[in-house]
């Protein structure tokens, strides 16, 4: 995880300002939508240190080899992560190029602790880090750049029946 050293930006917006983005952009995601009943089901906090939290239990239906969480899904959970990381800043951003590392197997049934952080910024691209760990253990990292979306207006919601 980052240490004291390592630049972040820490995040600015507001709790509301983060809850706003997330429900009026995010109301059908697979990873964070609580109304979502084929997702994940994440819940991301933000510190006062600028690092974005969630801890989720992989459960057999996310298996790909016996007893290990598709890799696919590890990659959906990070992006997740980075997205809220963003969205505690206020900005609305979409992934332009991720960078995984699978250091370990992900095991289901076993608790995973996401941390995000925002390493710089510069015209409206982010650089983010990632680190998941299970079990004390560092199972994934990752590194990726994201665009910010500068006017969320043209983002079409799904019509709900």
């Amino acid at each position: 995880m980052a240490t004291n050293t390592e630049k972040r930006i820490v995040a600015t917006a507001t709790n509301p300002q983060a809850e706003a983005l997330r429900f009026g952009l995010h109301t059908h995601c697979f990873a964070c939508a609580p109304g979502n009943p084929h997702g994940l089901g994440l819940s991301f906090c933000t510190d006062d240190a600028g690092v974005t939290h969630a801890t989720w239990t992989p459960t057999p239906e996310y298996q790909s080899y016996n007893g290990r969480v598709h890799g696919g899904i590890m990659a959906t959970l990070i992006d997740a992560s980075m997205v809220h990381a963003l969205f505690a800043l206020g900005v609305a951003g979409v992934t332009a190029e991720m960078n995984l590392r699978y250091h370990t197997p992900v095991l289901l049934n076993v608790p995973v602790e996401v941390a995000t952080w925002v390493e710089a910024r510069k015209l409206g691209l982010y650089r983010l880090r990632a680190e998941v760990r299970q079990a004390g253990c560092k199972v994934v990292t990752a590194n990726a750049k994201f665009m910010s979306i500068p006017d969320t207006s043209t983002i079409q919601q799904p019509q709900t029946k």
